[in-house]
């Protein structure tokens, strides 16, 4: 309870620095006098009771603040040296602020002896000559060697980051070797995609701002120019989606308000200088007041686009969704062909933005995918060929009678990711209700009646985000809230392992993930109570 509000934490803090700042005493009474540990305590105390708050503050500032800002600037001074390495230089630089922090308190010791022999007032008396004549380790006024206890006082100091050295560099723990840095403000990410120079570009989007489209200026993502910041006022757009497109650009689709509710679709096409619009004349594709959920992707081959939009049609049914598919020839879209695939029993209420994907086979087949959150059901729609002119629908997780287990409005957005691999056959990895598990889906085949399921996690906050590596295996990352981690799990077949990415520090909204040029993991997540305040972070797995 005292820490959950700022002030207070810092209050108490403050106030047990305070109480045990005598303790700080009990070092050159151990060494000195010669005392047992308790004993060398307890004299500390009924020495620090005679002393004043100046003098409390002024032992807190030798003995601990300064070292502690010596340290910290090392660290600082640091950051970009191999932890390890860093780890040793910070801990060496301990040893050499050990004089100063002796000579603190012992100061700080003689003079409260000293008090006891002569008032402050006498200057004939030379406190330290005085309080010599009361230490049992004193030979003739002078202290005696210390002997081997300086050795074995520095080795104490050293072995821990020593052994943190050995153990970081021969990785004993088994944990993966991250490049991590902070790359903007508070925002979620919502997609992640890499140019074709190997520069990330990262899609930011939240329900307060228009969507921002961040370019990394090196692949090392030292530092990061805004591309494009999306409409607002009237021109709002709603859920942004993406697609890769051949040459290493990136495709941003969505619903532009329009007068009377209606959607228009938008299309910009963003590499790491820019955003314009394709060339071409622009065709007219609308959506209804209630269909906001989009997916885009590109063609094999460089052959235009395919568009997947669901929602609540004017003349349905409670409770009922069509799902239709548009095909463009040319990333313009200027002759745009849309066909009605499927009518789905999803829950009106329902947020779909996150639980709707679409993929294409290689041979050109649309499939989305529609997850049911409030009963963990999911739909697959499949185009028996390329301009959809046939689709079957099915349901390879039936879910549960009842409304899944802590799903309620205003919740984290439960999710879906769907990927799909060389054969045609998709994958996807779902997440339904604000506790439930992560499952992965392995389609036995293309119109995926059923399939292989397996659960990642439990007690997840926010959508998975899949991708398929070069391997064909299957990447999922997602927020681990029960073991507070950002965690990413590979599965090959049957068998998956999972290692933690990074500390959650605090759940952000979504997740992106994409590949860099050599096959590594890169993950994007919003870091919401990190100790530098709340930043996008970027993570490259460097052994995958």
């Amino acid at each position: 309870m005292a820490v959950r509000w700022e002030f207070l934490s810092w209050l108490t803090a403050g106030g047990l620095a305070l109480a045990a700042s005598p303790v700080l005493l009990a070092g050159p009474v151990l060494v000195l006098e010669r005392r047992g540990p308790v004993q060398a305590v307890g004299r500390a105390y009924r020495l620090a009771v005679e002393g004043t708050w100046p003098d409390v503050i002024a032992l807190l500032t030798g003995a601990v603040l300064v070292p502690a800002l010596a340290v910290r600037a090392a660290l600082w001074a640091l950051d970009a040296v191999p932890a390890p390495l860093a780890i040793t230089f910070t801990a060496a630089l301990a040893v050499t602020v050990l004089p100063f922090q002796a000579s603190v308190l012992t100061r700080a010791y003689l003079q409260r002896l000293a008090w006891r022999h002569t008032a402050l007032q006498d200057s004939a008396v030379f406190p330290e000559t005085v309080a010599l004549k009361d230490i049992p380790s004193c030979q003739n006024g002078h202290p005696e060697p210390a002997g081997t206890w300086l050795w074995r006082l520095v080795a104490a100091v050293l072995l821990p980051a020593v052994l943190y050295a050995m153990t970081a560099t021969a990785n004993l723990l088994d944990r993966p070797e991250l490049h991590q840095r902070p790359v903007t403000a508070v925002s979620d990410p919502a997609a992640a995609h890499l140019t074709g120079d190997g520069r990330l570009l990262l899609l930011l989007d939240d329900l307060d701002t228009p969507p921002t489209l961040l370019a990394c200026t090196d692949p090392a993502c030292t530092d990061t120019a805004t591309v494009y910041a999306g409409p607002a006022g009237e021109d709002l757009w709603r859920d942004v989606a993406s697609a890769p497109m051949p040459g290493g650009r990136l495709l941003l689709a969505s619903w532009a308000t329009t007068d009377g509710g209606a959607g228009r679709l938008d299309l910009l096409l963003c590499d790491a200088k820019s955003c314009t619009r394709p060339r071409g004349p622009a065709g007219r594709v609308s959506a209804g007041p209630h269909e906001f959920a989009l997916a885009v992707a590109a063609r094999p081959g460089g052959g235009g686009l395919v568009l997947a939009h669901a929602g609540e049609s004017g003349a349905g049914k409670p409770g009922e969704q069509t799902v239709a598919f548009t095909s463009c020839a040319d990333l313009a879209c200027a002759t745009p062909v849309t066909r009605q695939a499927a009518v789905l029993k999803v829950p009106a209420y329902l947020d779909k933005e996150d639980g709707f994907a679409l993929a294409v086979a290689p041979d050109g087949r649309p499939v989305a995918a529609q997850l049911d959150a409030t009963t963990g059901a999911v739909h697959v729609v499949s185009c028996q060929d390329a301009a959809c002119e046939r689709a079957t629908v099915s349901t390879p997780v039936r879910g549960s009678a009842a409304p899944a287990r802590g799903f309620a409005l205003g919740t984290p957005r439960s999710g879906l990711a769907l990927a799909m691999r060389r054969d045609g056959r998709p994958v996807i990895a779902y997440q339904a209700g604000a506790g439930g598990a992560v499952t992965l889906l392995d389609c036995r085949t293309a119109d995926c009646p059923d399939g292989r399921t397996t659960r990642l996690s439990e007690a997840v906050h926010g959508p998975p985000v899949l991708v398929l590596d070069r391997a064909g295996r299957a990447l999922v990352a997602y927020q681990d809230v029960t073991r507070d981690r950002i965690a990413l799990t590979s599965c090959a077949a049957t068998r998956c392992g999972t290692v933690p990415v990074a500390r959650l520090n605090g759940a952000g909204g979504r997740l992106a993930m994409t590949l860099d040029t050599a096959g590594r993991p890169i993950l994007a997540w919003t870091a919401a109570h990190d100790r530098d305040g709340g930043h996008v972070l970027v993570s490259t797995l460097l052994d995958p």
